[in-house]
């Protein structure tokens, strides 16, 4: 039988992440008496990459026809000593809020790199538009969330061997019959919800489905499934596929569970598509379940893009399976 490779490649980096909320109570006493004031450092990631908000008067910046002043919030890097002389190439994302009053009254969001050291620019207000900004008890407060890439790009590659009939086939879609009660003959039931669906839509798509139809077992005969240790969103997830093949990208927990559902009813092509999402999804909060649960379904592609994406930040350089059960059997010690 003919074949060809189909290969989606994935592009990110290793990202660190802060979220840091400045709260300036009286505001108007401190800038009777000062022109700035500053953040307490904060830290983002594992590195400690270190950072600081200022608020400044900005007196250089006189508006020649209101004759008014400026306040510039800014963000600065803060380097070490041993960092002292180098350059810095940080690319930072950030996202920001001004809070009056419980109530988000200006947002922002952009992109900035501090190759060339200095600061950032985040807000420039005029003075006398401050009372736009300040609370009624007297307080601005700023919402920064900060990402830092912490890392060179990470690739990772799929390949897909594809036989040609599958190519040259094409795929029944029955997004028409999902949830249509005409079409319904048995009914699942999963953390005490019930979902109706089809029996042969099931057995086509699943080899444990149909040999539980094949068989005289109880299941068959009273139409009602209870399928235990199931998830019921996954397994909603699951049917929508079965009838239309299409899966919807959602939260890395759900996808996970997903993932174990497909491989517990033999549904490949699904875990394969699970395995696209988590891949594109990699982070250092996420990766060691990813890791755990590529190693429970046995899916090598993903277990080695997780591996990659650990071996990337400790350094690692033996053989990623080894990394991998070393990994997995560090997480079981620690877990009991």
């Amino acid at each position: 039988m003919s074949s060809f490779n189909k290969a989606t490649c994935y592009s990110h980096t290793s990202k660190d992440y802060c979220d840091f909320k400045w709260v300036i109570s009286d505001y108007t006493l401190i800038f009777t008496k000062e022109t700035q004031i500053k953040s307490p450092i904060f830290n983002v990631g594992s590195d400690l990459k270190k950072f600081q908000l200022q608020l400044n008067t900005g007196t250089m910046y006189v508006d020649r026809y209101s004759n008014a002043t400026s306040r510039i919030l800014y963000l600065q890097p803060i380097k070490t000593e041993e960092e002292s002389n180098e350059k810095y190439n940080l690319a930072v994302k950030y996202h920001l809020s001004v809070i009056k009053d419980g109530e988000i009254v200006h947002t922002r969001m952009d992109y900035w790199n501090f190759s060339a050291g200095g600061r950032k620019t985040l807000l420039e207000i005029k003075v006398n538009e401050m009372k736009n900004y300040v609370s009624s008890t007297d307080s601005i407060i700023f919402h920064l969330e900060l990402t830092v890439s912490s890392g060179n790009v990470i690739d990772s590659l799929n390949n897909e061997p594809i036989k040609m009939d599958q190519v040259l086939t094409s795929k029944l879609k029955f997004d028409w019959a999902f949830r249509d009660k005409k079409f319904c003959d048995v009914v699942l039931n999963a953390s005490g919800k019930a979902m109706a669906a089809n029996r042969l839509m099931l057995a086509a798509a699943s080899p444990v489905f149909k040999a539980m139809f094949s068989h005289d077992m109880q299941e068959k005969k009273c139409l009602l499934i209870d399928l235990k240790d199931v998830n019921y969103e996954a397994l909603d997830k699951m049917l929508r596929y079965i009838y239309t093949g299409i899966v919807e990208e959602h939260g890395i927990s759900l996808t996970i569970d997903l993932l174990v559902l497909a491989d517990k009813y033999q549904i490949d092509e699904l875990k394969t598509e699970c395995e696209k999402i988590l891949s594109s999804k990699l982070s250092s909060k996420n990766v060691l379940d990813i890791l755990k649960v590529a190693d429970k379904c046995s899916m090598k592609s993903l277990k080695k893009n997780a591996v990659d994406f650990i071996k990337h930040h400790i350094g690692a350089s033996s053989d990623s399976d080894d990394v991998g059960n070393m990994i997995l059997s560090m997480e079981l010690l620690n877990s009991t």
